[in-house]
């Protein structure tokens, strides 16, 4: 099923926002950075102290998520917003820009660029770009002043939300590298015009993906926290020069690293567009492909999540972009979308009496947003009178999962042995069956709950799950690059040939690591890799694995190397849950490979 969620809900409750939160997923909360220039009540969790940080502090952010839960929101996404949208910048602390800063990292002072589309205060002509000049211009976040600044942020505001009660009710993150929740490089053309910096789009391109989104994507992931992550593509802007490619090189690197994709630019047009052109990728071009062509590519390729935001608000009458919600979410759900988040206003017309479109539209907007509630999400339905889909995900309840874990093997291996001479004659099949057995701590009510209701809804052993390496959710070698499938591949194989990684690095892979593939049939699978590899002059590497291959792969299958899922089911049709007087929760269970 997909989830829908209110996005910008009101700061206050009322019988509007109760009557959408009784039927949608949850609330979509953005966060700005810094409350330097920002009024704290809006969630900064950052100021300045002349060229340095002054702290971190968590109440307003805090506030801000508690509150749309007593309202009634069944979950939170939380977006991180390092840049502001609309121009003008005042969500990036004012330290980040000072020499003084700059001087303490060993680093040149931070730029902000002006153009057309981005003025910032005015200061700096367009396009152009200074030093000191215009805090409120686009910065060059990929400069160390910045990116350094931003993952401190970042891990310690992910620290603070999963020792937080409100921890098990967060849905994913959205983190931003350029304005709001998105990784976009608004005023190109003075981004350009920085001494030493990027001359070209396509450098722009190279310098913002592989090396700033990395850096941020790497230390999201070494930081381990349990939550699940969307990341915000962008591409097909022909006013900025960035081509779609752009948010297919974003898509590839953010499914390597585990996590969902998603696109802010939903909107009527797609529904041509895509009836033009499927799911070929917009390429070099500008326009005129479906806003979410990347998704289309990648999400049954590995992506874990494949979410959606119109590009505004919509239009009941379609007349405008991005035009009804009645035949904007049917086509999501059928593109696979598992996350959609529709604007506050459009959840008035369905279910706020005093909207001026409600007495017109509601009835369609409701039946609308019941309907992809009930579809989509790429899942393989429930069985017999059940509505679930699956498989499911386990809970994200950060720093509990297994105490101990039990991985095993299975392999289908005949052998006779002679009773007079003990020779021995095996017969391999093709047969192999990664298990697990797994023991949670004692947990609280709140976290036990979570666990053991995942359980149960599996159903015994009709049910999947998605499910991982606890201990292992970064790789031992580099798995650099943007790692894929090389060649076809067929199945029943025990080795896998990849392509597009870094070259001639020693012990790319190393013996334990995992990888997950998603091939045609859309089934999620790990493999783990038995001996260390290391990739050739050409960026191409060959890996040993097991189990065998599910499936014959076919070339460019994307390979996730962090956080990586494969799809399993119980072992047994019965489960049990220990709990004792003081409501403290045991649970253990077994999995096997769902094949």
């Amino acid at each position: 099923m997909a989830k829908l969620y209110v996005f910008t809900p009101p700061t206050s409750s009322s019988s509007a926002l109760t009557a959408a939160y009784a039927v949608a997923s949850g609330g979509v909360v953005s966060i700005p950075w810094s409350a330097d220039v920002k009024p704290a009540s809006l969630g900064g969790w950052e100021t300045s102290s002349g060229s340095a940080s002054a702290g971190y502090n968590f109440t307003d952010f805090d506030a801000i998520i508690n509150n749309q839960i007593s309202f009634g929101a069944a979950s939170i996404v939380v977006v991180l917003s390092p840049i502001d949208f609309g121009g003008s910048n005042t969500s990036t602390p004012q330290y980040v820009f000072t020499s003084g800063w700059a001087a303490s990292l060993s680093a040149t002072q931070l730029y902000t660029a002006a153009a057309s589309d981005y003025a910032g205060s005015g200061a700096i002509s367009p396009p152009g770009s200074a030093q000191g000049v215009d805090n409120t211009a686009f910065p060059a976040a990929w400069m160390t002043a910045f990116q350094t600044a931003w993952i401190n942020a970042i891990t310690a505001a992910l620290n603070h939300m999963k020792a937080q009660s409100y921890a098990s009710k967060i849905a994913y993150v959205r983190i931003g590298g350029g304005a709001g929740g998105e990784w976009f490089p608004w005023g190109t053309a003075g981004l350009l015009t920085i001494p030493g910096g990027p001359t070209t789009v396509a450098a722009l391109k190279t310098l913002w993906i592989n090396s700033y989104m990395a850096a941020v994507e790497s230390a999201i992931v070494a930081l381990g926290s349990g939550f699940h992550f969307v990341q915000a593509m962008d591409g097909g802007f022909a006013t900025e020069s960035v081509p779609y490619n752009w948010c297919d090189a974003e898509a590839t690197l953010a499914v390597s690293n585990g996590f969902g994709i998603g696109c802010e630019g939903l909107k009527g047009n797609d529904i041509s567009a895509f009836a033009a052109h499927g799911t070929t990728s917009g390429g070099s071009n500008y326009s005129g492909f479906p806003s979410m062509d990347h998704g289309y590519n990648f999400f049954s390729s590995g992506a874990s999540r494949l979410q959606f935001q119109t590009s505004a608000a919509s239009d009941p009458t379609g007349v405008s972009q991005p035009g009804s919600l009645v035949p904007l979410l049917p086509y999501a759900t059928a593109r696979g979308a598992t996350d959609i988040e529709l604007y506050w206003a459009d959840w008035q017309v369905a279910y706020d009496s005093t909207s001026s479109n409600y007495a017109t539209y509601h009835a369609a907007y409701q039946s609308a947003i019941t309907t992809a509630l009930a579809a989509g999400g790429g899942g393989s339905g429930g069985g017999s009178g059940s509505t679930l889909t699956y498989p499911l995900t386990p809970p994200a309840i950060s720093g509990i999962g297994p105490k101990t874990q039990t991985l095993g093997t299975n392999n289908a291996v005949a052998m006779t042995e002679s009773p007079f001479t003990f020779q021995q004659q095996p017969q391999q099949w093709p047969g192999q069956m990664l298990t697990v057995d797994a023991n949670l701590p004692p947990m609280k009510r709140a976290q036990g709950e979570q666990w053991w209701s995942w359980l149960v809804a599996l159903m015994g052993q009709w049910g999947t799950t998605l499910f991982g390496d606890y201990a292992c959710q970064a790789p031992q070698g580099a798995m650099s690059g943007t790692p894929v499938v090389n060649g076809a591949n067929a199945a029943g194989l025990n080795v896998l040939n990849i392509r597009s990684v870094t070259a001639s690095v020693s012990n790319w892979a190393v013996a334990g690591d995992w990888i997950q593939l998603t091939g045609a049939s859309g089934i999620q699978r790990i493999y783990k890799i038995l001996f260390n590899a290391s990739s050739n002059g050409s960026g191409d590497v060959t890996v040993e694995i097991y189990p065998n291959t599910r499936e014959a792969y076919t070339d460019g299958t994307t390979i996730v190397t962090a956080n990586t899922q494969g799809t399993f089911r119980l072992v047994k049709n019965s489960q049990s849950c220990k709990i004792d007087q003081d409501l403290m929760y045991t649970i253990s269970f077994q999995l096997k490979e769902a094949i």
